[in-house]
């Protein structure tokens, strides 16, 4: 039974309280829950260091263990950074199935959205302190913003797990009890580039569409950051040590504010400029290329016969349509499911004590799980190349974040 609380603070959080999590992961609860609540999760009851762990199954049993055990209340903040984002949104879904699915009554959760207000996120967070939080996912609304947070959850001896966004290094470095998940960029560059090679060894007539032995390339990216220079970096680096160096042009780059209309228009100068001369396009994600795939629908450049070839990254469900029917020829998966429920482990876990840095994998959580070998406060999920023949993964993958609510 659910029990709903009312909690008023300027970013509209709610609490509800329900029976907590089993340490298998179910299918998702068809039934729709309350947008916001708090809901039992996952957890550990152990406060010592990780036992020596030899093989996976006995590292998954291991977590399902400190799930089923944990016998104290520890609740949960969560901010993110903008329920409207589809991302985000995502992320959400993920977190609030993965705590329908769970037994265990002593976990809480506080959970708001940020509305990407830096202020608003930070009231949030000094709300679920005063409350009195075990421990904090936060999906910042600003990188830079993070170290504040950082602090305060410092301040209020609470650890702090950062999802997604890649945050500023001190708040890593400064902060003892701070942790970040999300997906590499600069791998996923090296994966789209790779991909992009075997398409090229497959069907480089195909790309080439004016027949002149050259594949002439453009490039969508987000705002301009330090992620984004280190993937254009990454794909002028592959393009040059790559046997197409001569024949891989990479004629446009441009970031963009990630929203598909302003991708659409970027994408419609370039084919008023260049025309039929577009034979491939990369975009960093999906909703980038989505963009794309509209301005070149609309010029008559790309239609489920064929076309300029799309690649870009997170496998949306629009993307996967857009996979099955050919009008984009491939993305690269970040699991939602696994990154926003690896997540929540990584929170109760730390609330517990556990310290996080030890070993390659996080208590055996799952084999996509993996630190970051330049830092072992970052966690990175394992990415999947999709394309047509492999697109149902991405279905599986999603049909898990899904939500009818």
């Amino acid at each position: 039974m659910k029990k709903m609380l009312s909690l008023i603070t300027i970013t509209a959080l709610t609490v509800v309280m329900s029976a907590g999590c089993s340490g298998s992961n179910p299918a998702p609860a068809t039934t729709a829950a309350p947008a916001d609540t708090v809901a039992a999760a996952e957890g550990t009851s152990e406060t010592e260091a990780a036992p020596e762990i030899s093989t996976e199954a006995e590292a998954a049993k291991t977590i399902d263990q400190m799930i089923a055990e944990i016998d104290r209340d520890i609740t949960v903040g969560i901010s993110l950074f903008n329920y409207s984002n589809n991302w985000c949104s995502w992320q959400r879904n993920a977190m609030l199935n993965w705590f329908d699915q769970c037994e265990n009554e002593h976990i809480e959760y506080y959970m708001s959205d940020a509305q990407n207000d830096q202020a608003k996120q930070n009231d949030a967070v000094d709300t679920m302190l005063a409350r009195g939080v075990d421990v904090l996912i936060c999906y910042v609304v600003q990188s830079s913003g993070a170290s504040a947070i950082a602090q305060k959850c410092e301040a209020a001896n609470v650890p702090v797990i950062f999802l997604n966004t890649k945050v500023d290094g001190p708040s890593l470095s400064d902060f003892e009890r701070t942790w970040f998940i999300g997906a590499d960029n600069e791998s996923k560059a090296h994966m789209q580039m790779d991909m992009i090679f075997e398409l090229l060894d497959e069907k480089f007539d195909d790309v080439d569409k004016n027949g002149d032995g050259k594949i002439n390339m453009f490039y969508i990216q987000g705002p301009p950051n330090e992620d984004m220079s280190i993937c254009f970096d990454t794909v002028k680096t592959r393009i040059a040590e790559s046997k197409y160096k001569d024949t891989l042009v990479l004629l446009e780059q441009q970031n963009s504010n990630n929203s598909t209309a302003n991708c659409k228009e970027i994408a419609d100068a370039w084919v008023g400029k260049y025309g039929e001369e577009i034979e491939l396009t990369l975009a960093h994600t999906d909703a980038q290329a989505a963009g794309a795939i509209a301005a070149y629908m609309s010029a008559g450049l790309l239609s489920e016969e064929g076309g300029v070839y799309v690649l870009a990254s997170n496998c949306l469900p629009d993307a996967q349509v857009y996979i099955r029917d050919g009008v984009q020829y491939a993305s690269v998966l970040t699991d939602p499911w696994w990154q926003g429920t690896t997540c929540i482990k990584m929170a109760l876990s730390a609330a517990m004590g556990n310290d996080q840095t030890y070993g390659d994998l996080l208590y055996g959580f799952d084999e996509d799980v993996k630190f970051s070998e330049k830092n072992p406060k970052i966690v990175y999920i394992v990415l999947t190349g999709i394309t047509k023949d492999n697109v149902d993964i991405a279905k599986g993958a999603y049909d898990r974040a899904t939500r009818e609510d």
